[in-house]
């Protein structure tokens, strides 16, 4: 994960993040995305020259954007990487859980071997 300011043609500064996807889920700084979505929007595309990487611009909704900003945004995405990853890794026993819980309520019909 890189970060840094760079000049653009509408605004004087702008924060963008790279992240390498094979390191980190896009579904996981999509959630980033959302859980700040009240202070910055983001646009997201992938570096013509590293296809694995995607290039992140924040566009606070007020004000310049600063690197306390550019902090957040990255707190959030490690955040929600180890969300997903735990959701991967407990996903057999949730799934089983809910499948034990489901068949008790009477909603499923219950499949007698014959």
């Amino acid at each position: 994960m890189a970060c840094g300011r760079r000049p653009e043609p509408r605004r004087l500064l702008i924060n963008t993040c790279r992240f390498d996807l094979s390191l980190t889920p896009l579904e996981a700084v999509e959630r980033a995305a959302y859980a700040l979505s009240a202070s910055v929007t983001l646009d997201f595309a992938r570096d013509p020259e590293a296809p694995d990487v995607l290039v992140c611009t924040l566009h606070p909704r007020v004000g310049d954007p600063d690197e306390e900003l550019l902090h957040r945004f990255r707190q959030e995405v490690t955040d929600q990487v180890l969300r997903v990853r735990i959701g991967e890794q407990t996903a057999p026993v949730r799934d089983l859980i809910y499948a034990v819980a489901f068949s008790r309520t009477g909603l499923i019909a219950e499949v007698v071997p014959e």
